[in-house]
């Protein structure tokens, strides 16, 4: 079991100008070895009103601008799929 050392709540910004959106989010903290950066749940998902396709690998939220992108997920899947 991994216990959190604390919590920090930081902006998040998804996708680029000018289909980009940023909203502040709780971070759980955790010294633990992992391949990923951050993990966004449900809530963070939800705060941004993205949809995740685990089958399409990709990510998309809305902006006043269009729908966001944040990233390909096939592009950088192989580089953070292994523990440092």
């Amino acid at each position: 079991m991994i216990e959190p050392l604390g919590e920090v709540t930081l902006p998040l910004s998804l996708g680029s100008y000018p289909k980009r959106s940023t909203k502040m989010v709780k971070f759980l903290v955790v010294k633990a070895p992992s391949a990923y950066n951050i993990i966004l749940g449900r809530p963070s998902l939800n705060l941004f009103r993205a949809i995740a396709s685990t089958f399409h690998m990709k990510l998309k939220f809305p902006t006043s601008d269009g729908v966001g992108k944040p990233w390909e997920m096939k592009e950088w899947r192989e580089n953070v799929t292994r523990i440092p």
